[in-house]
C-alpha cells in the first residue's frame, strides 16, 4: 500500500513530503494528502512529529 511507505519513510527519515510521496506513487500532493489523512487520520506533518523514530540525528 502507497501510504504504509509513507508512513515508513516519515518515520525513519527526514525526507521533504513532497518526495516521499512521489516515491510512494502518489501523482498530487492534495491526493497524498487526502489518501494519508483518510487512512491515518492526521495529517503527515503531524504523523511524522509524532511517530518520529530518532536517530540522534538533527531534523
Amino acid at each position: 500500500m502507497r501510504v504504509k511507505k509513507a508512513i515508513a519513510r516519515l518515520e525513519d527519515s527526514n525526507d521533504p513530503v513532497l518526495n516521499i510521496f512521489f516515491d510512494a506513487g502518489f501523482n498530487s500532493r492534495s491526493s497524498f494528502y487526502s489518501t494519508f489523512a483518510k487512512v491515518t487520520g492526521t495529517r503527515s506533518a503531524a504523523y511524522r512529529k509524532k511517530h518520529r523514530v530518532y536517530t540522534g540525528k538533527t531534523i
